[in-house]
């Protein structure tokens, strides 16, 4: 009886030690990680041409989707902005002015690993800030 017990005792801790490793697993599998956090503060009396494009870098991997979070305020000028995959598909872009401030988020994915290019056009007008945070997450 004793050997019975025991046998039943060890069978229901393996079922609990089972459950709770699928659960830790999954719980992995839906966390967000930051990938990139960039402000730039913009200034017209500081513009220089050579500087007129400014370029990041997203590694982006089959299998994740990424969340880009955008807040852009401008007090002059314009800026342009776009998103490209490492093939130069284009996955996002969006125009922003003084009269028309960017607070949004968009969620990506690409066909292909690979960098991804972000850029931002401004001109010799634009003064304001540019902030985004980019963060990965598992299908």
């Amino acid at each position: 009886m004793n050997k019975k017990r025991l046998f039943i005792g060890i069978i229901v801790i393996l079922g609990i030690i089972t459950g709770v490793a699928v659960f830790i697993k999954n719980q992995n599998k839906n966390e967000e990680k930051e990938v990139l956090n960039i402000q730039y503060n913009l200034f017209k009396e500081e513009y220089e041409e050579k500087y007129n494009c400014i370029k990041e870098k997203v590694a982006m991997k089959k299998g994740y989707v990424y969340q880009f979070d955008w807040e852009v305020t401008l007090s002059t000028g314009t800026c342009k902005l776009d998103v490209k995959d490492a093939g130069e598909k284009n996955l996002w872009e969006k125009e922003v002015s003084n009269d028309k401030p960017l607070e949004e988020s968009c969620k990506l994915q690409s066909d292909m690993e690979g960098d991804a290019n972000i850029q931002m056009s401004i001109n010799k007008e634009t003064e304001g800030k540019i902030k985004f945070v980019v963060t990965e997450r598992k299908l």
